[in-house]
């Protein structure tokens, strides 16, 4: 069973997009100044990675019954820019590396919770999918520390990510992660030759790791290490928000046209940050306030995610329920 009713929706929603990103982003280099790579940064970048923050409103606060049901609404935002301003009034050192590794976990999240939600739906749960999921996508993120051909500017602030060029131990890590691998790729054999096959969630834990893997093992520079994720993890995202406001009725409109607003949400909103954080050095304490006004935003929908999403939510039954039940 599949998440959207069938593997053909599935992979246009859920596995294409950041396929495609791979390719672009191997072909599009930041450095010849095009307008393909134009057009595909700011798609990437503003609507998909900017953008689907904000279609969590649709979940939380344009959704009168979820907006009443928990006063973190509230309260969350206001201490979110509390905590951001601070970090930067003080300059405080790894805000930006914070919020690199605290997006790479976010992204993380949601592969696995594809994967649970199809063990859900089949009825097959396998913890050591799980973990294999979880080692095949956080190990090529730390083994891109030792890399030492990567051009890495900056994207928040020039100490994003610390890099430490150690070519033997990316060598060596890498073998490790290799055998790995194999060791996934036998334990799916070995449920296709026993007639026990699971390819939603076999899907659900080798598309990750070939982004992953991909993008950190071999990406060349931040477009073709990022993009395929943001790609990847914000349709993903947009389409799940549009799935989940059809199923619980919120707002009370056509499927095709709730999609349509969530998208819209994200063309709108993405814009307009992107353009905000254009104007914005994350680095220079005199501009906290700002840096603040675009980071809340982006962590609150970090913090709801992180129980919307989840099988003890209200309405998760309403949800993650099979796409027949719908007809």
């Amino acid at each position: 069973m599949w998440i959207f009713g069938s593997w053909l929706k599935d992979a246009l929603w859920l596995y294409f997009p950041g396929l495609l990103a791979l390719t672009l982003a191997a072909a599009l280099r930041p450095d010849e100044q095009t307008w393909g790579f134009f057009i595909f940064a700011f798609v990437a970048q503003a609507v998909l990675d900017s953008g689907h923050v904000y279609t969590t409103l649709w979940r939380t606060y344009f959704h009168p019954v979820e907006r009443r049901r928990l006063r973190l609404y509230l309260w969350m935002p206001p201490l979110l820019f509390a905590v951001f301003f601070l970090w930067s009034w003080t300059a405080a050192p790894y805000l930006g590396a914070f919020i690199v590794y605290a997006t790479i976990f976010h992204n993380v999240r949601q592969f696995y919770g594809l994967s649970k939600w199809y063990q859900r739906l089949n009825g097959r749960y396998r913890t050591d999918s799980d973990h294999l999921l979880y080692f095949l996508c956080l190990v090529p993120v730390a083994l891109a520390h030792f890399r030492s051909d990567i051009e890495w500017s900056s994207y928040y602030t020039r100490a994003d990510v610390v890099f430490w060029p150690q070519p033997e131990l990316f060598k060596f890590s890498l073998y490790v992660y290799s055998a790995v691998a194999l060791f996934w790729l036998l334990f799916e054999a070995r449920l296709v030759v026993q007639n026990r096959n699971e390819w939603p969630r076999t899907l659900s834990v080798a598309f990750p790791a070939l982004i992953y893997g991909s993008a950190f093992l071999l990406g060349r520079n931040q477009s073709e290490i990022l993009f395929p994720l943001v790609v990847s993890h914000g349709v993903a995202y947009i389409a799940l928000v549009g799935l989940s406001m059809r199923r619980i009725g919120q707002p009370r409109v056509r499927p095709k046209l709730a999609i349509g607003l969530v998208f819209l949400t994200a063309i709108v909103a993405g814009s307009l940050e992107r353009w905000g954080e254009s104007q914005v050095d994350f680095a220079d304490p005199h501009m906290a306030f700002f840096v603040a006004l675009v980071l809340t935003p982006l962590f609150c929908h970090y913090v709801f995610d992180a129980f919307l999403w989840k099988r003890s939510h209200p309405e998760s039954a309403r949800i993650y329920r099979p796409a027949a039940a719908l007809n």
